[in-house]
């Protein structure tokens, strides 16, 4: 995923929307950092549309063929974080992960959130209630916002192995 992000950066449809796109980085096998030049409440709503549906990279060169993992619903949306679900309703396959849910902090909030993802007793949904009431009274105080960084991780339903 980070790779496609950085693709889909210099591809022209996408560059507006992606400007202020600084990095992304794989923080392991669940979890994604997106590293931004200024702050954007909008983009995880924006890459949970379709046109940033999660695809191999290498399939940009080749868009006729295409390839997803499947379709999300918004779950939950807060002024913290950003829950999708997978769509049982979809058409199509079912995409593999049960929810993806993207967190708003600021980037030095980030290792405290890596270090409760990695925790195998804990949910997504517990990290990002005790992140929240932990951790946003802090973050919203911060007058330092820059860089913002965004954190994205997918949680599994109990009894599916994790890849």
């Amino acid at each position: 995923m980070a790779e496609l992000f950085e693709k889909l950066k210099a591809e022209t449809w996408y560059q507006d929307e992606l400007k202020h796109l600084d990095s992304v980085v794989a923080k392991g096998k669940t979890c994604l950092v997106f590293k931004l030049t200024k702050p954007d409440l909008g983009l995880p709503g924006l890459v949970s549309g379709i046109k940033y549906s999660i695809q191999p990279a290498k399939q940009l060169a080749n868009p006729e063929s295409i390839s997803g993992s499947g379709i999300f619903k918004i779950k939950e949306h807060s002024q913290h974080a950003l829950t999708l679900e997978a769509n049982e309703n979809f058409h199509g396959f079912r995409a593999l992960p049960e929810s993806v849910t993207i967190w708003y902090t600021p980037e030095q909030n980030i290792p405290y959130l890596l270090e409760r993802l990695q925790s195998p007793e804990q949910t997504s949904e517990q990290v990002a209630t005790d992140t929240n009431q932990e951790k946003a009274s802090l973050a919203l105080k911060m007058a330092a916002w820059l860089p913002y960084t965004m954190a994205l991780a997918r949680s599994y339903p109990t009894g599916r192995n994790q890849p």
